[in-house]
């Protein structure tokens, strides 16, 4: 919903590692009389890059932006929903459109291109718009090499094009928690590739313009009408401040968690869940260490203060995949740390974080070479608050309106990953809005079928809410070794059950025998810390992750059914909504049992 990066090149003052400094507790620096480690490197800052839209794209220069997002995200959590008049972003009429401009019309270019280059290379007429410049920002999205290879499979890029856009590529990654007697898990090939956003969109965008496609830069969406047989979408050029309306039989609501669609659809329904991640990537550490990342780590028991575990990821920046005629090394690290929220007016700011981030990053990559702060030279800073909805994925509410990654909620609630969810439905979706367009099922009816219920994803919930502490419980109440306890006999039972189990979970992919085998362990292990588990989550997450847990269940036996009897092969023979009915209901199966995913 709000995320934002800073591109700076400052080395801290030599008085930010002073006593005084390190004794800071985490408040708000705005209500402190001395300057905070916070205050310090924000205002130390200077902007020297291009801005880029998107999630973590907007180049900032003053603390007065991030206080402005952590009012924002103040306002969130103060109110069950926020009062007053219904958002009208999208309007309908009766009237139909006496012609249409394009088949398909993609709002929110950042994520977006890449679904608009997969339905364009399938032969439909389709626009991007885009509110600023189509580019993506500095900052590396991490990944796993075989969710790339989904847009190979898409013809969006080829794999030399993967590689070209490759900056940074490291083995192995770990996984860790603190007070745990078991050795940390090492993992090879998950989210170890850094790929450029600037040079992947780059090539994606000559890939859509290739295949026909409009990119409209600069553009920014005002409003929709929503006619019997299309949309007309009205934007403004904020170059020329000229307005025009563009029509489409299909819009496709790729603009995130910031959607002015989606706003209107949850009409400020509080999230159920927020993730909330600061980091920076930053010059000093020592090469010859750095060649490895985290996964997942923590270091430090649950803060009882503010009332949440903190967990951390790393990995190398600029550390190009390894050749035989080179050696590659990276004083570049990036880290990040972030927590899980429920949105309880508790709930700590972005600057309380940024503060507990910049005091225990010493103490967290001491290995790697760095003592105080005063060693590192502070490339970015980014922050990004992530909310997420139970009803998820998100059921369309318009005609012709389809929301896809962040703004449909199909990303998962333990990751927050768009690109990768992007990346995982990308085949999907694009075969799915193609049968839809060319058969004219594009009511909402029709389209939820794109957007389904998901057991595996609900599931997650559960997951999500044992790693977090509720705002709401008193400092008393909280065992702070709970959540690493926990979380390090989960992946010790992982482990020990080999790849099939450890690493679908590691990409978000949660499937019924891996998951079953995993509780099972772990209450065979340790039957104890059940009775731990049902009084940290409660009964009631425990009772709605049950009916997830048997979805889950349902959905493996009919995935597997299907592709025992071919039933997905022989809807190919069916009138073409039939066809489109069964083939959606069949993809709803696999992806929402896991089964898309094999080793």
């Amino acid at each position: 919903m709000f995320s934002h990066h800073v591109s700076a090149r400052s080395k801290l003052p030599k008085s930010t590692n002073s006593p005084q400094h390190r004794a800071i507790l985490c408040q708000s620096a705005s209500t402190t009389q001395q300057q905070s480690l916070t205050e310090k490197i924000f205002t130390s800052i200077r902007d020297d890059t291009q801005q880029a839209g998107g999630a973590g794209g907007q180049t900032l220069q003053r603390l007065t932006t991030l206080r402005n997002v952590d009012a924002s995200w103040a306002a969130l959590r103060s109110n069950s929903r926020v009062f007053g008049l219904r958002p009208e972003f999208v309007k309908t009429t009766a009237t139909p459109l006496p012609s249409l401009d394009y088949d398909v019309v993609v709002a929110g270019g950042t994520l977006g291109i890449f679904m608009a280059t997969a339905l364009a290379k399938n032969g439909l007429k389709v626009a991007v718009l885009e509110r600023g410049p189509l580019i993506g920002r500095t900052q590396e999205w991490n990944i796993s090499y075989k969710e790339l290879l989904e847009l190979v499979k898409a013809e969006v890029l080829t794999e030399d094009e993967i590689h070209r856009c490759t900056e940074t590529m490291y083995n192995p990654g770990r996984v860790g928690f603190a007070g745990s007697c078991k050795k940390d898990i090492l993992v090879k090939d998950i989210l170890n590739i850094g790929v450029s956003p600037a040079l992947l969109i780059e090539k994606t965008k000559a890939k859509f313009i290739e295949y026909g496609g409009i990119v409209m830069e600069n553009t920014a969406l005002s409003s929709i009408w929503v006619h019997p047989n299309g949309s007309s979408l009205m934007h403004n050029n904020s170059n020329n401040s000229s307005s025009r309306t563009t029509t489409a039989r299909l819009t496709i609501d790729a603009m995130g968690n910031a959607s002015p669609i989606i706003k209107q659809v949850r009409h400020g329904t509080k999230p159920d869940g927020v993730c909330i991640v600061v980091g920076s990537c930053a010059r000093g550490f020592d090469s010859s260490s750095n060649t490895t990342g985290d996964i997942i780590y923590t270091n430090a028991p649950s803060d009882v203060e503010l009332k949440c575990q903190m967990y951390w990821e790393a990995f190398p920046a600029s550390l190009p995949p390894p050749s035989s005629d080179s050696t590659s090394s990276s004083t570049e690290r990036t880290t990040y740390m972030f927590t899980y929220l429920d949105g309880s007016e508790t709930n700590p700011s972005i600057e309380q974080l940024f503060e507990t981030y910049f005091q225990s990053l010493p103490q967290y990559q001491a290995a790697n070479g760095i003592s105080n702060l005063d060693d590192l030279e502070f490339l970015r800073l980014l922050y990004g608050v992530f909310p997420t909805y139970r009803a998820s994925p998100l059921r369309p509410s318009f005609r012709g309106i389809l929301a896809i990654g962040d703004a449909s909620g199909i990303q998962s609630p333990l990751s927050f990953g768009g690109f990768g969810a992007i990346c995982r439905h990308i085949n999907r979706l694009t075969a799915g809005i193609t049968e839809a367009v060319d058969a004219g099922m594009l009511d909402e009816d029709s389209l939820s079928l794109l957007n389904p219920y998901n057991p595996a994803l609900s599931g997650s919930w559960m997951m999500q809410r044992a790693m977090s502490i509720p705002g709401d419980r008193t400092t008393r109440d909280i065992d702070r070794d709970f959540i690493n306890k926990l979380l390090a006999g989960n992946f010790a039972a992982m482990e020990e059950l080999g790849d099939p189990v450890l690493r679908p979970f590691l990409q978000d992919i949660i499937q019924l025998k891996p998951l079953s085998q995993t509780l099972l362990k772990q209450v065979i292990d340790d039957p104890l810390f059940v009775i731990q588990i049902f009084r940290n989550v409660g009964l009631y997450p425990l009772a709605d992750w049950l009916v997830h847990y048997i979805g889950l269940a349902t959905f493996t036996g009919l995935a597997l059914l299907s592709r025992r009897f071919g039933w997905y092969e022989r809807a190919e023979l069916l009138p073409v909504k039939q066809k489109f009915l069964v083939k959606r209901t069949i993809e709803s199966w696999v992806y929402g049992s896991g089964l898309d995913y094999e080793l």
